[in-house]
């Protein structure tokens, strides 16, 4: 899985701190950046879905894919 990668890489090419991501898609920003550090190793899936839905990524191409290739 590259949920945290991809987090981290779409959060900063986005200009987004944990606080202005969290503010928008209504997720406190300690679960982003907890999620983005891996510290959280199964995100629930409403996280994980407002975090797509605001990027606008697929849950498949979020979880499988490396967006920094």
């Amino acid at each position: 899985m590259n949920i945290a990668k991809n987090l981290k890489y779409l959060r900063i090419q986005s200009g987004l701190s944990y606080r202005k991501l969290g503010n928008i898609i209504d997720v406190p920003h300690t679960v982003i950046e907890r999620v983005e550090k891996g510290l959280t190793a199964d995100p629930q899936i409403s996280t994980v879905k407002k975090i797509c839905d605001y990027f606008k990524v697929s849950i498949d191409e979020f979880v499988n894919e490396d967006f920094t290739k």
